[in-house]
Order: structure tokens, then C-alpha cells, then sequence
């Protein structure tokens, strides 16, 4: 991974964080708390920074509504997650910290910790150019995680806070520096190009996941966006047959629905043939994807509006096998999923029969994502 993108977002926009466990609770008066690196842990005021308030009743940051407002705006325009980055970047009354003043010392080790990441990904600032805006606790995840906001901090514009804050949130929500900078770097490609023509739109999907909790990732939805931007992307239409070598699936519930027929692993041969439509990295997203059918709760199958299905269908009523499936990403406010369609049955009512396609293992380029 490289992140050459990153250049003027860590010089001008981004806060910083030190990869290292911050504890606030050390008593030395005004900039009590304590500060561990490497190993080595000292006291607030002896590693340089001075805490607005006493020890007991530090000064606490409350985000004012300019800030707010472009935190929702930004969030709220994201594919996926925005809620939950919102929440985290958002923080808990006591979660932000004002800090008077860093001496020259503890800014340079923070930046040494800045920059060695950034050479690991090919990348090789100075220290001259870097501001730091922010550090935060970020070894343990813990809800009692802090960031502590550097005096350069309230010099930028309420867009650029925002930014800072959704970087601290992932920090603290266990994310590395590594992790954290690749997010920001694609968070302001998307910005720019929220239709992702310009831009590894795919790896901000995988970058968006990875930034959330297990329990709050949406694998439906992911699925649904990965699907729906590969298909305008590449102009053709996916259907089951770009997953499967062979018509023959033992259990599949082509004519009498059940609730759950199996896809498993899919078909590295139609996934070569696949890459030749939909290019190369076909068969790096998908390589190791399972894939499962799910009916509705009665056991019947899903009904799909014609609307949504729209021209899917189009010449594709006769074809064979896994040909005339063509997956449908349904998107709305309601919901978000993959319908695989059977083009050959369409009702007197002018709805199709589908079934759910629920997804397993799926490479972004950033990680491998268990679902």
C-alpha cells in the first residue's frame, strides 16, 4: 500500500497520532495525565504537554455547531457507515481535551513516530512541513479513550476540525496509523469524486468497513455497492454465471424454494473468464468468495418490482443456466442487498422471482473481509 496521497493532507488537514497509550490521571496540577511510548511512560508535564485545567477537572473541548454541521455533512454523504463513524468521531463529553501548550521535544517525537509510517508506505516527509493538530489515546480500545487537542488545533476551519475529528475517532476506535491515513487519503479523494471514477472507489469501500465495529458492518450493503459499482463502471451486466463453472449446483433451489440453498465457493474458472470482461482484479475481489442464496422466512422466494429490475432482463429470458441471473443491487433507504434474479419467471403482475445473495470473504485490496 502506498500513500503518496497523503502529502498535503498531513501537512495542511490531519491530526496526528503518536501510536502510543496516552492515561490521563497522573496528579501534577495543571498538565497532569501521563504520556507512554515505547515503553517508557512519563508524566504529562514531563513529556511536554500541559493541560488546560487542573488534573481533577481538566478543560473538556464541546464541538460547537459549525463543526457539527460539516461532521454530519461529511459523514452523512459516505456510502457506507456514515453513522457510525459520526458516533465515534463525535466522541463522549470528556473524550476531547484542550492542551495549552506541546514543547518542541514531545511534537518531535510524535513526528518521528508520523514519519516512520509514512516511509514504510514509500512516502518520505519532512518533519519541517508536518503541523500536528491532535494526539490520542490509541493502544487499548477502550470507551474511555481520549484526544487531546494541540493550540494549532483551533486555527483551522470548521471543514478541516471535522476531518481531524474522523481521524481521531478511528484512532481510538483501534485503528492504526497506517489504517487511519489510508482512510483519510481515499475520505478526501471521495469528497472530490463521490461517483469514484478518479479514485480506488473499491478500497474505500474496504477501508469504510474496516473503520467499523464488527458488530456494525453491513456485509448487505457492502456487497450491494461493490456490485452496483462494478457493473456502471464496466457497462456490463453480473449475473451468477461470472461465479459459477458449472449450471449443475446440487441443492440450488431452481425450481422448488427452499430457505437456503448453497453457491459455496465459487468457480475459479468463470472468474478468469469474468476478469477478461470486468478486468483483472475480478479475480482478486472475488477469489475466495462464498456466496449463499436466502429465500424469505415462508420459504418462498423474493419478488423483485420490474422497476428494479429494469432492463436486466433484457434478451436474457432464454439464455442458459446461471446466464439469465442477473444480480440486481437494490439500494434505497429501506434496504440494501443483491438480488439474483430469474429472468425466465416474471409474473402476470410483472414482478420476478430472486433470491438474496449473501456474501463471504471479500478482498477490497485493503484486507480480506469475514462476514
Amino acid at each position: 500500500m502506498k500513500l503518496k496521497m497523503i502529502c498535503a493532507l498531513v501537512m495542511m488537514l490531519i491530526g496526528a497520532n503518536a501510536q502510543a497509550l496516552i492515561e490521563f490521571g497522573g496528579h501534577d496540577g495543571n498538565g497532569g495525565g501521563g504520556f507512554c511510548n515505547q515503553g517508557v511512560c512519563k508524566t504529562a508535564a514531563e513529556a511536554g504537554i500541559k493541560i488546560r485545567g487542573s488534573s481533577t477537572t481538566p478543560d473538556y473541548w464541546i464541538m460547537p455547531s459549525d463543526v457539527l454541521n460539516e461532521l454530519q455533512r461529511i459523514t452523512a454523504s459516505l456510502p457506507l457507515g456514515g453513522k457510525e463513524i459520526l458516533k465515534k468521531s463525535f466522541g463522549d463529553p470528556d473524550t476531547y481535551m484542550i492542551v495549552d501548550s506541546v514543547k518542541d521535544r514531545a511534537l518531535k517525537e510524535i513526528k518521528k513516530n508520523y514519519i516512520d509510517v509514512m516511509k514504510e508506505n514509500g512516502f518520505s516527509p519532512s518533519a519541517g512541513v508536518l503541523e500536528i493538530f491532535a494526539v490520542s489515546d490509541s493502544e487499548h480500545y477502550t470507551p474511555d479513550n481520549k484526544t487531546y487537542l494541540l493550540p494549532s488545533f483551533f486555527k483551522l476551519s470548521a471543514r478541516q476540525k471535522a476531518l481531524i475529528l474522523i481521524h481521531e475517532g478511528n484512532i481510538r476506535n483501534r485503528s492504526s496509523l497506517t489504517e487511519a491515513l489510508e482512510f483519510d487519503s481515499l475520505l478526501l479523494s471521495y469528497l472530490k469524486d463521490p461517483r469514484g471514477l478518479s479514485f480506488d472507489y473499491l478500497r474505500f469501500l474496504g477501508s469504510i468497513d474496516w473503520q467499523m465495529n464488527q458488530n456494525d458492518r453491513d456485509s448487505s450493503k457492502l456487497f450491494a455497492l461493490v456490485v452496483d459499482f462494478i457493473q456502471r463502471q464496466s457497462g456490463r451486466r453480473l449475473t451468477l454465471a461470472n461465479f459459477r463453472d458449472s449450471d449443475f449446483l446440487p441443492g440450488f433451489p431452481l425450481e422448488s424454494p427452499v430457505s437456503e440453498g448453497g453457491l459455496d465457493r465459487i468457480g475459479p474458472m468463470a472468474v478468469a473468464k469474468s476478469s477478461a470482461a470486468f478486468g483483472p482484479r475480478f479475480s482478486k475481489i472475488f477469489a475466495k468468495t462464498t456466496m449463499r442464496t436466502i429465500a424469505t422466512n415462508n420459504g418462498k422466494m423474493w419478488t423483485v418490482d420490474a422497476a428494479d429490475v429494469g432492463n436486466a432482463c433484457q434478451g436474457r429470458e432464454g439464455l442458459p443456466g446461471f446466464e439469465k441471473w442477473p444480480l440486481i443491487p437494490l439500494l434505497d433507504a429501506d434496504r440494501s442487498l443483491v438480488v439474483a434474479v430469474d429472468c425466465s419467471k416474471k409474473s402476470k403482475g410483472g414482478v420476478y422471482s430472486g433470491y438474496i445473495i449473501a456474501i463471504w470473504y471479500l478482498n477490497l485490496g485493503n484486507r480480506i473481509d469475514h462476514f
